[in-house]
């Protein structure tokens, strides 16, 4: 169930959530990928291209542009 919580707890959280992450991709080294929300937000076309390539994943132009469409 949802539990309501103060914005400082969730502040703290995301903290270190982002901190924990971070310390796991120095771990696994070149399989770890950051996205920032606020890129894929206000540069998807670009954000997305490039976690694509860094996978490995061929663009597929009619993808990308129903993916931009999207958000």
């Amino acid at each position: 169930a949802y539990r309501r919580v103060s914005h400082i707890y969730n502040a703290r959280h995301w903290v270190n959530s982002v901190t924990a992450a971070r310390h796991y991709g120095a771990v696994i080294g070149g399989n770890y990928i950051e996205v920032r929300y606020e890129d894929l937000v206000l540069q998807p076309r670009e954000t997305a291209g490039k976690l694509l390539s860094d996978l490995g994943v061929t663009l597929d132009v009619a993808f990308m542009d129903r993916f931009v469409g999207a958000i």
